[in-house]
């Protein structure tokens, strides 16, 4: 049997594709995905999604059909996940990090020995978690619910030149707990870090002197990159009791340093006071792992259309709903277990 998903559903963009991958790794069940990337201008596999496709390929053993670089019909049929050690270049600024993503729930759930992987590519650009986002938020979840999984930071890959690398060790585990968070508790620590590539680093040091004068008690970091740049990364790391957040902006041509500021302390401020213990980009993240877990709930803000996408898209791979109880300004995500 082979499940067919229309890649143009929901926002019909990579997305569909990478968790169709992981959910057939998980599964053992074949997949054919038709309309690859229909939403996007430009339809098709792109070299991220390609190199996510044969990343599920190399630790799945699978037959794949339809690996070409604007490839718009996926056949992908799955053997056994193996773990060991792989290395990942998407050759662009391509996003490294949802390359992980992609592999990361099968090697830890259905691989018989750890994994050490290296990733290469972009760490950090306006379409993708970066690689900090999955560093202090994505996998301290995923550690407090049982997952061995450990992160080291090379160097970045910044659009639109790439070039970055950060390293992986997945450890398998027989299964992840439930996860309960509905309440975050109070802010314990607030930290901006503002990053600069092939540019003056004063660029970096007028957006943390900016950033600190919206705060009283918060640290800020100006750093010059190695990196092959140019680019301009602007993050509010924000830890409460349970759970954090990170909020990331990018520099561009024509928006001064002082508005870089002034536009992330603006959203680091509407998290704070939304009160929820999950932001936007990590719900739809927590989604799969939670299904192929124990469960759980958790509360968020109204959930985005990458969410609900996720949602509509794990129902057609397992049959399983995920219910919503939508409020005026948050919402209330209900995750069953396999």
């Amino acid at each position: 049997m082979v499940l067919e998903i229309h890649g143009s559903m929901g926002e019909g963009g990579g997305q569909v594709l990478r968790t169709s991958l992981a959910v057939s790794l998980l599964t053992g069940v074949a997949i054919r995905i038709v309309k690859v990337r229909q939403g996007r201008p430009k339809p098709g596999l792109a070299r991220q999604h390609l190199t996510a496709l044969r990343a599920a390929q190399a630790v799945g053993r699978a037959r794949v059909e339809g690996d070409f670089v604007g490839s718009r019909q996926v056949t992908f049929d799955p053997g056994s996940v193996e773990g060991g050690e792989y290395v990942f270049d998407v050759e662009t600024a391509g996003s490294s990090t949802l390359v992980f993503q992609t592999v990361l729930l099968p090697l830890l759930l259905r691989a018989k020995r750890p994994s050490t992987l290296v990733f290469r590519g972009g760490t950090h650009n306006p379409m993708a978690p970066p690689f900090h986002f999955l560093q202090q938020v994505f996998v301290p979840h995923l550690r407090s619910l049982g997952a061995k999984v450990e992160l080291h930071f090379k160097n970045y890959g910044l659009y639109p030149r790439g070039g970055g690398e950060f390293h992986a060790r997945i450890e398998p585990c027989a299964g992840l707990s439930a996860l309960e968070l509905l309440e975050r508790g109070p802010l314990l620590a607030h930290e901006g870090h503002f990053i600069v590539a092939g540019l003056d680093v004063r660029i970096a040091e007028r957006e943390a002197q900016a950033y600190a004068s919206f705060w009283e008690h918060t640290r800020v970091q100006a750093e010059h990159a190695g990196a092959t740049g140019p680019g301009n990364v602007a993050m509010a790391s924000l830890l409460f009791d349970r759970g954090s957040e990170l909020i990331t902006l990018f520099g561009a041509r024509g928006i001064s340093a002082e508005q870089v500021a002034s536009n992330l302390a603006t959203e680091a401020q509407a998290f704070i006071d939304s009160a929820v213990p999950v932001g936007e980009h990590l719900a739809d993240q927590l989604l799969l792992p939670m299904l192929f877990g124990a469960g759980g709930s958790f509360r968020t803000c109204p959930l985005s259309r990458h969410s609900r996408t996720q949602i509509e898209l794990l129902h057609q791979l397992t049959g399983k709903t995920i219910e919503v109880e939508q409020a005026r300004a948050t919402a209330k995500v209900c995750v069953p277990s396999l």
